[in-house]
């Protein structure tokens, strides 16, 4: 698969197609990693869990447009040329996920351990989280674009960004020294508002900073 989005089909457990959407190199990983359906979303670049996570899956497959089960030596070369697209085939409730095809058992042991990892998590947590900062990182960028009057985050702005560094770093001792879970909530909140105002100012995509994480999964 080429390092460029395919289409995907996500196929229900009773065979309907539940939709049509987009993969990539990192989302085929991801899904095997961890045992769930991540896919690509071209609107934001991103990879993302399919419905908000959890998502086991029976069998992810890459197809190519030429498949037939029997390519002669003679259309190998037009072979290697066909559309390329994936088909996840979601599992029945209480079916554990197996690895795409081609994989072998690790890749099927390490989704499932990845899985039950991920049962700890809260139901939609991934999607509420994605929303919260798609939200806040477009405020913010609008405050830079506009800098409209009497906005804080236009002050910090006009300031540049050596005073967001300092003032990064008093909301990062401030969350340090917060004892009570109201004002560690309180501080650390602040903390990634100030944050995301930095790389701003620096001209940094938060995206690149999910990226980071991720490569460090």
């Amino acid at each position: 698969m080429n390092e460029a989005s395919v289409p995907l089909i996500i196929i229900r457990a009773d065979g309907s197609v539940a939709a049509l959407t987009q993969t990539n190199p990192k989302a085929v990983a991801k899904s095997i990693e961890r045992g769930e359906l991540w896919f690509f979303h071209p609107g934001t670049g991103r990879v993302l869990p399919w419905d908000g996570g959890g998502s086991g899956f029976a069998r992810l497959m890459e197809r190519r447009g030429s498949d037939s089960g029997a390519a002669s030596a003679e259309s190998e070369e037009s072979a290697e040329s066909a559309p390329v697209w994936y088909e996840a085939h979601l599992a029945a409730e209480g079916n554990e996920p197996v690895a795409a095809s081609g994989e072998g058992a690790a890749a099927t042991r390490a989704g499932a351990d990845a899985t039950a990892v991920a049962a700890d998590v809260p139901e939609g947590f991934a999607s509420r989280v994605g929303s919260a900062f798609e939200h806040l990182t477009q405020v913010i960028a609008e405050r830079k674009r506009t800098m409209p009057e009497g906005s804080y985050t236009t002050h910090l702005f006009r300031k540049g960004p050596e005073k967001i560094r300092k003032k990064t770093g008093e909301e990062a001792v401030e969350l340090i020294l917060a004892r009570e879970p109201d004002e560690l909530r309180y501080e650390a909140a602040d903390l990634i508002y100030h944050l995301l105002v930095l790389l701003e100012a620096e001209g940094e995509s938060f995206l690149s900073i999910i990226d980071e994480l991720e490569s460090r999964s």
